[in-house]
């Protein structure tokens, strides 16, 4: 076996490569103190067959799969001290996390019903959704004590369940098509940052407004909004995007004004200029940079 040592760049997670035995993987976590184990199981030169040799690797702390394959993924059940998961595969195999009792941050993509006992998972701070093909957030409504929510890709038309994460800092929803009504996100008093990128259809954005601690709103690709009025019931909002193709309707710019840092594109009908020189600075860079290029 010749162990060569790949390290992760996501995670500081030793890469595994076929031939590494169960003691060569803790000596060289141990040794490098990485965080733990990624399984890239998608090349044709690393693939694997199956994942049931990590039923021995209780040790693990951290495990990161990507996989072109529907292993059977029952290992997990052994995997007691896991703290991190990540889980990029799609298939039709169920997901037990029933004894992920200390797990803290799962990044998965979801499968509707085959994913098991993720209501038990109820140390998780971070949660981040791949494809997730529910009408809203019903699902993962009992894990009270997320702090951080992304959702990258989803089918949900609503956010209802989300209501019920009152220690939620941190949103992002990405790539929500259906998405229409964000009324349930009222009740986030605690979320200091909320990003909503390539969700066209939502109606009301007013809701915003109860969020009393948002320091950080990010707009991107949303389209039209029919106003930013809003905004002026948040006091410690400080940073405000609106880029991509977002659009402010009615044009009035006034409630931006007050906003410390505001990131925008300047449209014809907005009444007026925010200026930004952190940003006009950066692009002034950005194109002297571009232009170097082709000296």
């Amino acid at each position: 076996m010749k162990n060569e040592i790949e390290i992760s760049p996501y995670g500081n997670l030793l890469v595994y490569k076929k031939g590494y035995t169960l003691e060569f993987v803790r000596a060289t976590i141990q040794k490098r103190k990485l965080n733990g184990l990624r399984i890239f199981s998608v090349l044709s030169d690393q693939k694997l067959s199956d994942l049931n040799f990590l039923s021995e690797y209780t040790f693990l702390e951290s495990l990161s799969i990507t996989s072109g394959d529907d292993h059977d993924l029952s290992f997990l059940s052994e995997l007691k001290r896991l703290k991190e998961l990540s889980i990029s595969s799609e298939g039709k195999n169920t997901i037990d996390l029933s004894n992920q009792l200390n797990l803290e941050d799962l990044a998965i993509q979801w499968r509707p019903g085959k994913i098991l006992g993720l209501e038990k998972c109820q140390n998780l701070k971070t949660l981040c959704l791949i494809d997730f093909k529910e009408t809203d957030f019903s699902a993962i409504s009992r894990l009270t004590r997320l702090e951080k929510l992304v959702v990258k890709t989803a089918s949900v038309k609503a956010i209802t369940g989300i209501q019920n994460f009152s220690s939620l800092k941190s949103l992002s929803l990405g790539n929500c098509h259906a998405l229409k009504s964000i009324a349930d996100i009222t009740g986030l008093k605690r979320l200091k940052l909320l990003e909503i990128e390539l969700c066209a259809h939502i109606e009301d954005y007013t809701f915003i407004s109860s969020l009393i601690n948002l320091a950080t709103l990010r707009l991107t690709d949303c389209k039209g909004i029919s106003s930013i009025k809003f905004i002026e019931s948040l006091p410690a909002l400080n940073r405000l995007s609106l880029l991509g193709n977002t659009d402010v309707l009615d044009g009035d710019m006034t409630p931006a004004i007050n906003v410390k840092e505001v990131f925008t594109k300047q449209r014809k009908h907005y009444n007026v200029k925010i200026e930004n020189k952190k940003q006009e600075a950066l692009v002034k860079s950005n194109l002297e940079k571009i232009k170097s290029w082709f000296k």
